[in-house]
C-alpha cells in the first residue's frame, strides 16, 4: 500500500511539474536572422539578470563586441565544423571609474583558457540558435546564447534580446531563465537587453520591452546596466554608424586587436 501512495505522489508531482513547464510556450528565435548585421558593431547591455560568470558588482558599463577573427585568425573549436566568431565581453568593476574587466587593447594581455570566448553557429539555416564557450571546449560543453529578437529590419540591428536557452520559469509577465547560478561553469543563466547605443534611446528601449512581451518573456528579474559617462578605454569596439544596409552574406576578415 505504501508503495502505491507513493508511486501515487510521484505521479501527481512529475504531473505538476510537467504542467508548469507546458505553461512556458516555446520560445521562437529571431526569424530572417542577419547574423552579419549582428555582429556588425558592439552591443552595449541596457538590462540584464543575474549568470555565473557576471557578478553584479560588474554589471557596469557592460558592452560586448562580436568579431570574425582574433588577431587576423579564425576561432578553431574541437570538433567542430560550424561558423565561430571572438565574443569579446567587456566591463568596469564596482564602478565607472573601476578597473576594466579585460583589458583586450594592452600589450601585457595574454588571451586565456575563457577569454576571449567563441561564439557558434552550427546551423547555418537557423543562425539565431548562437552557442558560446571558452574556445578549447567542445561544442557539447557550450552554453545557448539565443537571439530571441531583433529589430528594426534584418538591415539594420538596433536593439537585440539575447537569452541562455528556453524559459522554463513562471512568472506573472511571462517565463524567464535561471537566474541563480553561482559559477561560471553553468551556462543555463542569463538574459540581455541590447542595444548598439551606449545609452538606449526611449524608443528603442519601448521596442525591447515590446518585443519581451511579443515573445513572452519575463521582464522581473531584469537589473538595469548603467552606462551613463561610462568610459571604454581598452574595450574593442566597432563603430555604430552604417553606411549601407547590411545584407545576410559572408563575413570578410576584419581585425580589431
Amino acid at each position: 500500500m505504501a508503495k502505491i501512495l507513493l508511486g501515487s505522489a510521484l505521479a501527481v508531482l512529475a504531473f505538476l511539474v510537467g504542467s508548469a513547464d507546458a505553461k512556458c510556450s516555446k520560445l521562437e528565435l529571431q526569424e530572417d536572422f542577419n547574423i552579419t548585421e549582428y555582429l556588425r558593431a558592439t552591443w552595449y547591455v541596457q538590462k540584464q539578470q543575474k549568470n555565473g560568470y557576471q557578478p553584479v558588482s560588474s554589471l557596469i558599463c557592460v558592452a560586448a563586441t562580436y568579431n570574425d577573427t582574433y588577431h587576423g585568425q579564425p576561432e578553431k573549436v574541437p570538433f567542430f565544423g560550424g561558423r565561430t566568431f571572438t565574443v569579446f565581453n567587456n566591463c568596469r568593476l564596482k564602478s565607472k571609474d573601476g578597473e576594466i574587466c579585460n583589458d583586450f587593447k594592452s600589450p601585457d594581455f595574454k588571451r586565456s583558457f575563457g577569454i576571449p570566448l567563441c561564439g557558434r553557429v552550427s546551423d547555418p539555416k537557423d543562425p539565431a540558435r548562437i552557442s558560446v564557450a571558452p574556445c578549447p571546449l567542445p561544442q557539447a560543453l557550450a552554453g545557448n546564447y539565443w537571439v530571441a529578437a531583433a529589430g528594426p529590419s534584418p538591415d539594420n540591428y538596433e536593439w537585440a534580446i539575447v537569452t541562455a536557452g528556453q524559459p522554463n520559469i513562471e512568472k506573472s509577465d511571462g517565463c524567464t531563465v535561471d537566474d541563480t547560478c553561482t559559477n561560471p561553469a553553468q551556462f543555463s543563466c542569463g538574459l540581455w537587453f541590447f542595444a548598439r547605443k551606449p545609452v538606449a534611446e526611449k524608443e528603442v528601449m519601448a521596442a525591447l520591452m515590446a518585443a519581451a512581451k511579443k515573445k513572452e518573456i519575463s521582464t522581473q528579474l531584469l537589473l538595469d546596466v548603467d552606462q551613463t559617462g561610462c568610459q571604454y578605454d581598452g574595450f574593442v569596439l566597432k563603430p555604430e554608424a552604417q553606411e549601407e544596409p547590411r545584407k545576410a552574406a559572408p563575413m570578410s576578415p576584419f581585425v580589431v586587436v
